[in-house]
């Protein structure tokens, strides 16, 4: 038994003729075959299997759920203050300014104020005594910024850039907003303030006339 394939170029042809020969008898007849199978097409059929081989099948569409989220959720910190402390007025205050420039460049929300200085009394002694040998006064400034929905990949990177440029004598604290700093934060109106004793020694002497 032998088999003999003759193939046939597939622009010509989309089948392949055979001869099968089983002692005398000879049978022939047509199959199907790949177009990759057959190594006598021509040309233009080796090009055009190539880009079969290559490139796949063309996409009508996307399909994407309706509930498909493409970015993230990415937690966001609470408000937050940097609170800058320092003796040094001119250094603090160009800190600050590089404090909030930096923020504002990270797409944060910022909002910065001043806070009035506090003064510090300091006192050296003599020694083995309690005489007071020298008096210094102190003031220390303070510049606040706070920052607002602050995404948490971006606070550390944020911070490292605060504690690498910090200058010396800068001590620098994060935290929430208290309410008794938002309280000192605010210089008290004095006229304001002598109108509300006013009013309270008025209120005061009603209530003793109605008691009488």
């Amino acid at each position: 038994m032998s088999l003999l394939l003759n193939f046939v170029c597939c622009h010509l042809e989309q089948e392949v003729e055979y001869r099968l020969k089983v002692g005398r008898r000879v049978v022939s007849g047509w199959v199907h075959t790949a177009q990759a199978a057959r190594p006598n097409t021509c040309e233009i059929c080796c090009k055009t299997n190539v880009r079969a081989l290559s490139r796949s099948a063309p996409v009508a569409g996307i399909f994407e759920p309706d509930d498909l989220k493409l970015e993230p959720d990415i937690p966001e910190y609470p408000p937050l203050k940097l609170q800058m402390r320092g003796y040094d007025f001119v250094i603090l205050e160009s800190y600050a300014k590089y404090v909030h420039g930096l923020a504002d460049s990270l797409g944060l929300d910022t909002d910065a104020w001043a806070v009035p200085a506090r003064s510090k009394d300091i006192h050296t002694f003599k020694p083995n005594s309690t005489v007071v040998d020298n008096k210094y006064s102190l003031k220390m400034f303070e510049r606040v910024v706070q920052i607002e929905s602050v995404p948490s990949p971006r606070l550390p990177i944020l911070l490292e850039m605060m504690r690498t440029h910090a200058p010396e004598g800068v001590t620098i604290n994060v935290k929430e907003s208290e309410p008794e700093e938002e309280e000192f934060r605010y210089i008290p109106d004095k006229e304001m303030r002598d109108l509300r004793q006013q009013m309270k020694v008025i209120e005061d002497a009603r209530e003793e006339r109605r008691k009488k």
